[in-house]
């Protein structure tokens, strides 16, 4: 399945917004479900050749459910979680 395919299925609305991967990686979190997120705020790094990439919330909110396993490998563009918006 290309990573296309996988973020077509997503339910992208005007109150959820998915984070996807900067690049090529190991994804590492640093937040769980249910967690509340502030705009700019460490959400985990992908971790590539050796080196950590920060991986950022876009905007406020609470973390509704996270996509991909910390340790494992994703493609750029993949997405690693679910942000429902604060209202």
């Amino acid at each position: 399945m290309s990573v296309a395919s996988a973020t077509d299925n997503l339910p992208e609305t005007a109150a959820s917004v998915a984070v996807t991967s900067p690049l090529v990686g190991v994804f590492h979190a640093s937040v769980a479900a249910g967690e509340l997120l502030e705009a700019g705020q460490s959400i985990g790094s992908v971790e590539s050749l050796g080196l950590p990439t920060n991986v950022e919330a876009p905007e406020a909110g609470t973390v509704e459910s996270l996509l991909v396993d910390d340790g494992t490998p994703v493609e750029y563009g993949q997405p690693l979680l679910v942000v429902r918006r604060d209202a």
